[in-house]
């Protein structure tokens, strides 16, 4: 059965087929929802489950805790709606992104360990700045590295 949620910051309401998590939904209907792994690992699209009740896949408590889901937090890549629902994504309770997100060319400069299982990126795009990748993943099949990016000096931009 279908349910609805209504995404606060794109200002709409989808309908969310059975079993599809929040996150594909809205992808799929081109929403701009910030996210990176897609997979409940990253933590990247929590966000306040302001009103409806929803079922949470497996995720990694590193990315997402027992303490943030009593605060009334979800992570949209793991959330099945069980009712309609009333989301906000965390970067911002403005109707917009807080990061507009473009595509921009460049090429990585160094690769450090940031921990274990996490790199520190540096890239320099062909434009001449600089900037490192804070949050980043690679799809299923493809080669191309998605990267939410942070350039210096103070320039906030992100990039898929």
């Amino acid at each position: 059965m279908t349910k609805h949620v209504d995404i606060r910051q794109a200002g709409r309401t989808l309908a969310v087929p059975e079993g599809v998590t929040i996150l594909k939904a809205e992808l799929a209907d081109g929403i701009a929802y910030p996210h990176v792994c897609r997979s409940g690992r990253c933590g990247s699209c929590k966000s306040r489950l302001v009103s409806g009740e929803v079922d949470l896949l497996e995720h990694s408590r590193f990315a997402f805790s027992n303490e943030e889901k009593a605060q009334g937090l979800i992570l949209a890549c793991q959330a099945i709606l069980t009712t309609a629902a009333n989301v906000a994504w965390l970067d911002g309770e403005e109707e917009t992104p807080s990061r507009p997100r473009r595509r921009l060319n460049g090429r990585v400069t160094a690769i450090a360990d940031a921990t274990h299982d996490i790199k520190h990126i540096q890239l320099a795009t062909t434009d001449g700045r600089s900037g490192y990748a804070d949050r980043y993943g690679t799809r299923a099949g493809s080669k191309d590295l998605h990267a939410d990016v942070f350039f210096t000096p103070g320039e906030a931009s992100a990039c898929r």
